[in-house]
């Protein structure tokens, strides 16, 4: 994953999606990933909140 591993990561901002989420997590040094996915300015711009919660829903239930 790192070409060299510092001490720890505090949050991955990677390329982070749904399909591998749950890997980078598995990392002991990992302790967080961002869901920058889920939240795009479209979205955001579009109003379409209930399609961002679905989303986060389904993250949750992913990382569960």
């Amino acid at each position: 994953m790192y070409a060299k591993e510092p001490a720890l990561h505090t949050a991955c901002k990677c390329v982070v999606g749904p399909q591998n989420v749950k890997d980078y997590l598995a990392f002991d040094k990992v302790l967080a990933c961002d869901g920058t996915w889920m939240v795009k300015d479209a979205l955001i711009n579009g109003g379409e909140f209930e399609k961002i919660k679905e989303m986060t829903k389904e993250a949750v239930d992913i990382v569960k």
